[in-house]
């Protein structure tokens, strides 16, 4: 019996790690993208709502954002939206801005009933553009996992100006009275196996 339940904890404690991923755009194609969709660490996430101009932009961002960097279009009329194909307890972006403007960053998360869990604003002065200045945006969330979430600028004279790249997230993790009561179910259908 002691080593049907150490052997469901130790398969518990196994499906207990988060995964944590990042989305970096690396597969995108320099141009405009509509709806389209990345995939890490068994996460999918589909992005939506405004059509994004991914752009090669070497040399002006940081080395470790690759080749490509999402230039979202109409950034302030129309939100970027991402739905991810599972639940996320925390979703973030790094930014920047071409000095045009003063701007603010905001970022909402929503769970699958589309109730807010977690918002954002962050303002990034327009002093702070290319190369190099780089803002950080994110939530987490122990209200309920992150299903979607929605993105914008709201800027003054140079809209649209933000741009964006290496989406980290980390996936939810099961409660631990979800988890025991799992493991109690497996332990209770063992023992019943062994009768």
């Amino acid at each position: 019996m002691k080593r049907i339940i150490f052997a469901t904890l130790s398969v518990l404690t196994l499906q207990v790690s988060a995964q944590a991923g990042m989305f970096d755009f690396e597969s995108l194609s320099v141009g405009l993208n509509e709806n389209f969709v990345q995939t890490d660490s068994g996460v999918t996430g589909t992005f939506s709502g405004t059509a994004t101009n991914v752009a090669n932009m070497s040399g002006l961002v940081p080395a470790t954002w690759g080749t490509r960097t999402l230039l979202p279009g109409l950034f302030t009329t129309n939100h970027l939206t991402v739905s991810f194909s599972q639940g996320l307890s925390s979703v973030g972006f790094e930014f920047g801005d071409f000095f045009a403007d003063d701007d603010v960053m905001s970022l909402r998360a929503f769970d699958a009933g589309n109730n807010l869990v977690g918002s954002q604003d962050v303002s990034y002065p327009a002093n702070l553009g290319i190369p190099g200045n780089v803002g950080v945006i994110g939530v987490s969330t122990s209200g309920g996992p992150i299903d979607h979430i929605e993105l914008w600028d709201t800027g003054g004279q140079g809209q649209n100006s933000i741009y964006v790249d290496n989406m980290s997230f980390v996936a939810a993790v099961p409660e631990p009275a979800t988890i025991a009561a799992i493991g109690l179910g497996l332990t209770a259908l063992l023992r019943r196996r062994r009768k």
